[in-house]
């Protein structure tokens, strides 16, 4: 398959999106819609002190949307270059402090075990350069074998994750991709629920903290939470561009992902006020029923999808 491989083809997520900012750059460079991916993205994990809204590789399936298949391999240099020749597109986890063009801000991430992906889509025998994308930071170049050796995850060895572009099967009709959607998201509510009740456990136990490490829990969780707040917004725009949907209830679904938008920015910012007045009960107070709320609006908007596809 010929990839359409041009900087306007980049689809990058907020930060600690990269696995999605990949995987969507690939679907994006082969021409297909990428946006349905996004659909089954309503996740939440609490990993690592941290609240992310991303999930792990083996948890995406292309099979099914796209007709794509995608694995999992750990390999050498010789293994990479296989999968690209045989496959196409490469997923290569990287820590991401190890790279020339990283963007700070997701520096201070490797330290509490958070991977990075990078995008590969060729290599030159010649110069020994591996041809890559980092959607995250806005990246396309080229990058030396030792290069990303010095990066690798796993002592001299890769994690791959690859997408299979030149064996295409059948896939499923769009109303299948939207009903599956619906009913995943709803069921992912009890574990979303979790994540954010874990989350404010230890945020209850921030002002114990010292001073650093604190600091460090509250600025890494704002910027995940904006993460959350923009890719929300995103799946609902893809879920209202279906015809399925009548005027009233993309009203509904509307004023909804407004309402979780808002309390999900709101959030953001009593975290900071925390950060900066850790022994102020009421603003911490204030927080446990901002999660609440939040608990209760997403439910509220799962539900208003799941019963328009999912019953």
């Amino acid at each position: 398959m010929k990839l359409d491989v041009s900087h306007s083809r980049i689809v990058s997520l907020p930060a600690l999106m990269c696995k999605e900012s990949c995987i969507m750059t690939g679907l994006n460079m082969a021409g297909y819609n990428y946006k349905l991916m996004l659909l089954e993205a309503w996740n939440l994990l609490y990993e690592g002190g941290v609240l992310i809204g991303s999930k792990r590789l083996s948890k995406f399936d292309l099979g099914f949307i796209y007709g794509i298949q995608t694995g999992e391999v750990t390999g050498n240099v010789g293994k990479l270059i296989q999968l690209i020749e045989n496959n196409g597109l490469v997923l290569v986890s990287v820590r991401e402090s190890k790279l020339k063009f990283t963007r700070n801000h997701e520096i201070e991430f490797d330290s509490v075990g958070f991977t990075h992906q990078i995008l590969v889509y060729s290599y030159d025998s010649e110069s020994e350069l591996f041809e890559i994308i980092d959607p995250v930071s806005d990246y396309m170049g080229s990058i030396s074998i030792l290069e990303l050796q010095a990066a690798a995850t796993v002592h001299g060895l890769f994690k791959l994750w690859y997408m299979d572009l030149f064996e295409i099967k059948s896939a499923a009709s769009i109303d299948e991709i939207y009903r599956r959607a619906a009913v995943t998201n709803f069921s992912r509510f009890e574990k979303n629920k979790l994540a954010l009740l874990q989350m404010k456990e230890d945020l209850l136990k921030t002002p114990e903290l010292p001073l650093k490490e604190r600091e460090l829990w509250f600025k890494r969780n704002a910027l995940t939470i904006s993460t959350i707040a923009k890719i929300r917004q995103n799946i609902w725009i893809t879920f209202s561009e279906s015809d399925s949907l009548t005027k009233e209830q993309k009203m509904k679904g509307l004023a909804l992902i407004d309402s979780i938008g808002k309390g999900w920015i709101s959030f953001k910012f009593q975290l900071m006020k925390v950060m900066i007045h850790p022994l102020d009960f009421e603003l911490l107070n204030s927080i446990e029923q901002r999660i609440e709320s939040l608990i209760h609006l997403e439910y509220e908007f799962l539900k208003h999808i799941y019963y328009q596809w999912g019953k």
